[in-house]
């Protein structure tokens, strides 16, 4: 890139200019007296304070830490805590992510729960929040967190909230859940 080129698409490692010119700004890196890109993206220049910046043109993976809500469907459970397939994380809803995470028995509700089964069933739809994230460790301890969808076991057809429980409109059968104060409003 011996001229100035305003909008060049760049490839990681591709040369924008030499240092002499410009200072490097975001995903771009200084080598050998040239400034270079370390992303895929469209160069951006910045002629008042000299900087030079690649814009992404592919979006990032989207960002998990504490305090990030997540949806997934419980597709294990152990004695002790239930694993999360994470499917969408608020902000990127467009987004479909392939991820897990976990639930432990202590992080389910604020009272005691006598087993991981009183709280979740596998297939369960969750919403829950991010403890950590390396590993992905979640919590449903808030009212708005917890299952948001289930189906009945023995007819396979949507439950509906009855108080703390759940129950199938066409057999009856009643399970308990740590339902969220959101279950079924497809609120995220």
């Amino acid at each position: 890139m011996g001229e100035k080129e305003e909008g060049k698409i760049v490839l990681p490692g591709d040369f924008i200019c030499a240092t002499e010119e410009y200072v490097a700004g975001e995903h771009t890196y200084k080598d050998a007296g040239g400034i270079y890109s370390s992303i895929f993206g469209m160069v951006k220049f910045d002629d008042k304070a000299h900087k030079i910046d690649v814009e992404p043109k592919v979006e990032a993976p989207p960002e998990i830490k504490p305090g990030t809500i997540v949806l997934g469907e419980i597709i294990v459970l152990k004695s002790s805590f239930a694993v999360v397939g994470i499917d969408r994380v608020k902000g990127y809803e467009d987004r479909q992510v392939k991820m897990e995470g976990t639930i432990h028995i202590s992080n389910i509700q604020d009272a005691y729960i006598s087993g991981i089964d009183k709280g979740f069933s596998v297939g369960d739809i969750v919403k829950a929040k991010v403890v950590s994230n390396d590993p992905i460790r979640l919590t449903t301890v808030d009212e708005n967190m917890g299952v948001i969808k289930a189906f009945c076991p023995v007819c396979g057809i949507p439950m509906e909230k009855k108080g703390k429980m759940l129950e199938c409109p066409k057999c009856k059968n009643k399970i308990p859940r740590k339902v969220s104060s959101e279950y079924r409003t497809g609120v995220f």
